[in-house]
């Protein structure tokens, strides 16, 4: 598979984010143009570094250009070709291309702790704008491979019981 590491820059290069995709660059940029339109009403909450650029400067003041095409196996490949051309260019991105799974877990454990408040305020934001949602999904009966029909909160409690405990050790 063919994959392109690109960069997206202003018109003099004074902000460069760089980036990877497996897809043509003009359907790239396209997905990047969607992506920052909806970033940038808020219905998603993270985006690219280069979003806020975006907003500052306007999208239409950035390109994408090739810096690269690579013949690759997986996708890990073509994000370790990124990396390279990360460390090598003084450009936006803050985080890696490629984390390890320890480094992601590491990662969203420390985002955890900084923003703790910031975190319990949405959850408990959306609890009070979502509550009917939510009580009919929790009231939803699940049938159990046990046979039990559990109701969806139940499930979790339900799955350490000594009726679904011996079913799954009879079954194994």
């Amino acid at each position: 598979m063919k994959g392109y590491i690109c960069k997206i820059t202003n018109q003099d290069e004074s902000i460069v984010y760089v980036g990877s995709t497996t897809l043509s660059l003009e359907r790239r940029w396209a997905k990047h143009t969607v992506a920052y339109k909806r970033w940038n009403e808020s219905k998603v909450r993270c985006g690219a570094m280069i979003y806020h650029h975006f907003r500052e400067h306007g999208i239409d003041a950035f390109a994408i250009h090739l810096v690269s095409e690579h013949e690759i196996e997986e996708r890990k490949n073509l994000l370790q070709f990124e990396q390279l051309v990360i460390d090598s260019t003084n450009c936006v991105n803050k985080n890696a291309a490629m984390l390890t799974d320890d480094q992601k877990r590491e990662y969203q454990q420390q985002y955890h702790m900084e923003n703790k408040d910031q975190i319990a305020e949405q959850r408990q934001q959306y609890r009070a704008a979502n509550k009917n949602k939510i009580n009919v999904s929790n009231r939803r009966k699940i049938d159990c491979v046990c046979g039990a029909s559990v109701s969806n909160r139940n499930m979790a409690a339900h799955r350490r019981s000594k009726k679904h405990q011996q079913y799954v050790s009879n079954q194994s």
